[in-house]
């Protein structure tokens, strides 16, 4: 058998095998809501998940007990320094939404006369969830506070107020550079688009298209201004991904890009497809309204310091192989991985 054969068939193997190994755009995030009100004594606990538990037993007292004494342990509510006692009232599976919501009351010592009396940290879920962010709304008499609690700040929340403002943007930031480095369908079109370059101001220009592109579509989404459901965003982003990889075989045949304006406007142009997926990413995190631009305009620089670490890191490599006269021996084989893989997160995505 010919190398170029045994190519082939490795390129096809390793496609195969990573499309199915590591699926692309898992969920984002997953995003849970509690709201806390005070009365006397007592913190009324309303917990909403977009998710439907199942549990050790179908016995709904046995239910309670064993939510009781998880919700007992990862949600913790101290006044004055002192803890108060949960105890869980009740749940509600909503199949259609999905949605499973929580009811519970806590004691506290004594009666609660302000926010500044209260402490609360919590680490709920977040032994079921990777990426989770929970918004407590902490309403006592005409005092109402807004937390935010992710895996890396169980308990010293992020306050969504204007004294922790850039807290919150920075929050947004990282999660706007994690969803680039850990969304492996927008690094493989990062990678496809640029493997093909060979002058550092065409890099430039590339990444000013796909930037200027998914900025514009991800503040219109985010607005509100236009909207598309994810059923045909996320085929048309594995579909994005597959074009740009198959063109680099025509464009490597000629020595790289000869035609710059065919590249430019094809980036631009699934540029604006990947911001609509940004969009649906960041909508899953419900970010409160007061805050939604900013922290909309923090998650796209997040998105930009992710892609340009991508580009940063794969230029270089790029110089290096082609100084050894080896570039278009992987151009050829990474493009041919990346085509395969997007061929078949398309079929998965079309399939639902």
């Amino acid at each position: 058998m010919g190398l170029k054969k045994i190519w082939v068939l490795v390129v096809v193997g390793a496609g195969l095998v990573t499309a199915q190994v590591v699926q692309a755009h898992p969920l984002d995030f997953m995003v849970v809501k509690t709201k806390l009100k005070a009365a006397g004594n007592e913190l009324s606990l309303e917990t909403e998940v977009p998710f439907l538990f199942d549990y050790p037993s179908p016995e709904y007292e046995r239910r309670l007990e064993f939510l009781t004494g998880y919700f007992g342990a990862n949600f913790l509510v101290r006044q004055e320094g002192r803890p108060c006692t949960l105890k869980m009232d009740g749940l509600q599976i909503e199949e259609a939404q999905p949605l499973t919501r929580f009811n519970g009351r806590f004691s506290c010592p004594a009666e609660i006369a302000g926010i500044g009396e209260l402490k609360i940290a919590t680490d709920l879920f977040v032994d079921l969830f990777f990426d989770l962010n929970h918004f407590v709304t902490l309403e006592v008499g005409d005092q109402v506070q807004d937390l935010l609690f992710t895996p890396r700040q169980t308990a010293s929340p992020v306050l969504v107020s204007q004294k922790n403002f850039g807290a919150v943007l920075k929050q947004f930031l990282e999660l706007g550079i994690e969803h680039i480095l850990f969304g492996l369908d927008h690094i493989l079109f990062v990678v496809a688009v640029h493997l093909v370059v060979r002058k550092f101001r065409n890099i430039i220009i590339l990444v000013t298209s796909f930037t200027i592109a998914h900025s514009l579509t991800l503040i219109l989404a985010g607005l509100g201004l236009i909207t598309i459901t994810s059923r045909l965003v996320e085929p048309l982003i594995a579909l994005s991904i597959g074009y740009m990889a198959w063109r680099n075989f025509a464009i490597e045949r000629r020595g790289g890009i000869t035609n710059l304006r065919e590249r430019w406007l094809g980036t631009f142009g699934f540029g604006l497809i990947h911001g609509l997926g940004f969009a649906a990413a960041l909508r899953a995190v419900e970010i409160p309204q007061n805050y939604f631009l900013p922290a909309l305009l923090a998650f796209n620089g997040g998105v930009e310091i992710g892609q340009l670490a991508v580009v940063g890191a794969l230029f270089p490599v790029l110089v290096f192989l082609q100084k050894r006269g080896k570039i278009s021996f992987v151009v050829y084989g990474v493009s041919g991985i990346i085509a395969i893989i997007s061929l078949i997160w398309f079929v998965q995505r079309i399939l639902g």
